[in-house]
């Protein structure tokens, strides 16, 4: 007796569940016939295109608003130009800097992290003309360097300096700017040029917009005794006397995606993307395109086609 009072409970319940679903169909149908009946209407009067009425999509699709697409998705770009408690905003609404011959007051950006370096390697933050002898080093940003130039320093991103390697030896053997055209000021050839007073600035892509990253041009150097130079760098940097595009490229890289000069294990497939857009493979199956004849000689076409870096 008891199984069968709980199967006709059981019962009940399934017949009330249906009766619910059936009303909110019947309303459902209801309201699609009236939004359909109005629309019809105001089409017929109008002579327009039926639209969605502004009523029927705010219940369709709660949170929607009136705002355009454009306009909002503005929105989410400015909102996504703070991170790292700093403001990195869209290129676009920047005007570019040119050349300013005034050093009597040197450009200096507010905050950047090198207490790591400061305080286990001694460093201290020099500008060029402090580093190296203007007077007899000619000063420039990209000068007869390759990427056979470059060289590492004592901060914490081979991976990124690996990426820059990279880069760098795809633009000179396509002639296609990657690299040069990413910092400016920028001379008639749209290459980064020298700035005397140390303002810089890094174009970069990061959270889906071309960003700004502002520098100013105190490398680390190594501290010593006297007056010599050039004195040593203790960033990455060109073996080039007086070339700074290596390290002027990775402070105001730093500057974005980590903490300055104490940044730690940079990735440099988020480079390779944030300054020449490759798009970056991070499940490379290396045994696989040795193994396979077909995928190497894939690998090596591309390679050969500059299709991949």
């Amino acid at each position: 007796m008891e199984n069968e009072f709980s199967i006709l409970k059981n019962n009940l319940s399934i017949v009330h569940k249906i009766d619910d679903i059936t009303s909110l169909f019947i309303e459902i149908l209801a309201l699609i016939d009236f939004y359909h009946e109005h629309s019809t209407r105001k089409q017929t009067q109008s002579g327009d295109k039926q639209t969605i009425s502004p009523c029927l999509e705010t219940q369709l699709y709660p949170g929607s608003s009136d705002i355009p697409y454009d306009e909002e998705s503005s929105h989410v770009l400015d909102a996504s130009s703070k991170f790292h408690s700093r403001i990195f905003p869209d290129w676009q609404s920047q005007s570019e800097i040119e050349v300013s011959q005034q050093q009597d007051e040197q450009f200096k950006t507010k905050t950047y992290h090198c207490k790591r370096l400061i305080s286990e390697k001694k460093i201290q933050l020099l500008h060029p003309n402090e580093i190296f002898d203007i007077t007899s080093t000619p000063m420039n940003i990209f000068g007869s360097g390759d990427w056979s130039c470059v060289q590492q320093g004592g901060i914490g991103d081979c991976h990124f300096i690996s990426s820059l390697i990279c880069m760098k030896y795809i633009e000179d053997r396509t002639g296609k700017s990657l690299l040069k055209d990413k910092i400016y000021p920028q001379d008639e050839n749209g290459n980064g040029m020298y700035n005397p007073n140390g303002q810089y600035q890094l174009k970069i892509h990061v959270n889906g917009e071309w960003r700004m990253s502002e520098i100013d041009d105190q490398l680390p150097c190594y501290r010593f005794n006297g007056n010599r130079k050039p004195r040593q760098l203790g960033c990455s940097h060109s073996v080039n006397k007086g070339e700074l595009w290596v390290s002027v490229i990775e402070k105001g890289y730093l500057n974005v995606v980590g903490d300055g000069y104490d940044s730690d294990q940079v990735r440099g497939s988020d480079a390779l993307f944030g300054l020449c857009r490759f798009i970056p493979d991070v499940v490379f199956d290396a045994p696989m395109i040795f193994e396979s004849d077909k995928e190497f000689k894939k690998l090596e076409r591309r390679l050969r086609n500059n299709e991949i870096i």
